[in-house]
């Protein structure tokens, strides 16, 4: 971007300087409530200015994540809901693991609330196409549980590869 190379490893430790799409000026009302495509965002993120060189410093940006679920559609092929399905949640063994979806029924799905004035409502909609691989996921206890036997049983990651996720 801008004649700097970013990495995937920039990217993965939010060391890229690509501004967090939350700072995109859509000028669209409720953009929140819109789908938006993939390659819609990625352009927009194209012609903002980094925030630092890459590697320069750290500073954590949505869109480094969003970026990462894009790369790797582009490399697999595959939808990132459905990479996510086949290479984390079914080896891992998560059967209330979902990327969530306004359309699909998921059991025992849990819907957030907020505050108008001293009472409480049902949140509004949010479309998941801005969150995309930045969020978006939903679980249960018991899912959590054995994404981390996964995880620290080395199932969906090397040793080394998880070790190097937790150093600063």
């Amino acid at each position: 971007s801008k004649g700097h190379t970013i990495t995937i490893e920039n990217l993965l430790t939010h060391t890229s300087g690509i501004k967090d799409y939350g700072e995109l000026d859509s000028r669209i009302p409720n953009a929140i409530r819109v789908e938006f495509p993939r390659k819609v965002v990625i352009d927009s993120l194209a012609r903002l200015p980094l925030d630092f060189d890459p590697s320069a410093k750290y500073s954590y940006s949505n869109s480094n994540y969003y970026m990462l679920g894009y790369i790797i559609e582009q490399i697999t092929g595959r939808s990132y809901k459905d990479y996510l399905k086949e290479n984390l949640f079914a080896p891992a063994g998560l059967s209330n693991t979902f990327y969530d979806s306004p359309t699909q029924i998921i059991p025992n799905r849990a819907n957030g609330y907020s505050k108008d004035g001293s009472a409480f409502k049902n949140t509004d909609y949010i479309s998941m196409s801005l969150v995309y691989s930045a969020g978006a996921l939903l679980s249960n206890i018991s899912d959590l549980y054995k994404w981390h036997q996964a995880l620290y049983s080395y199932k969906l990651v090397k040793k080394e590869t998880l070790e190097k996720a937790f150093t600063s």
